[in-house]
């Protein structure tokens, strides 16, 4: 198992502010260890599984070489794509649940891929689970946020 973490924030906490449309709205800090060895390429996705309309996709990241082990906070690698989100653009949107909601789970999920991830740059969440569905191991790190 992979196991997935941020410098800025534990397992199960709230997201700080500067995360989200209510802050800077940059992409946090993340990083891992535990990926099996034969891992070709890694995905992450962070979804907020409590949106009103259903699953709500605020970042994707793939074509991640296996010996990548963090993304530093608004930041991904050369080379490293990321995916069309929920909002319809592409790269991280962050978090903003609507006013007045209970707080929603924000779900990092890291996947190992046994090869490496052909899809063309802005990609949408349909073909990255597709690919993801291959995965030797997951890692996860959800956080909450509220207005």
């Amino acid at each position: 198992m992979i196991r997935l973490e941020s410098p800025a924030f534990a397992d199960q906490s709230t997201l700080p502010r500067q995360f989200t449309c209510d802050g800077r709205g940059t992409s946090p800090p993340l990083s891992w260890s535990g990926v099996p060895s034969g891992t070709r390429s890694l995905i992450l996705l962070l979804e907020d599984p409590d949106a009103p309309g259903g699953t709500f996709l605020h970042w994707s990241v793939y074509a991640m070489p296996s010996k990548t082990s963090k993304l530093a906070a608004g930041q991904v690698p050369a080379g490293v794509e990321q995916g069309r989100n929920s909002f319809g653009k592409v790269g991280y949107g962050p978090p903003c649940p609507p006013r007045g909601d209970r707080a929603h789970r924000y779900v990092f999920t890291l996947f190992a891929i046994p090869r490496s991830a052909r899809v063309p740059g802005g990609a949408d969440v349909t073909a990255l689970r597709r690919v993801a569905s291959t995965a030797r191991a997951t890692g996860v790190l959800t956080t909450r946020y509220r207005r």
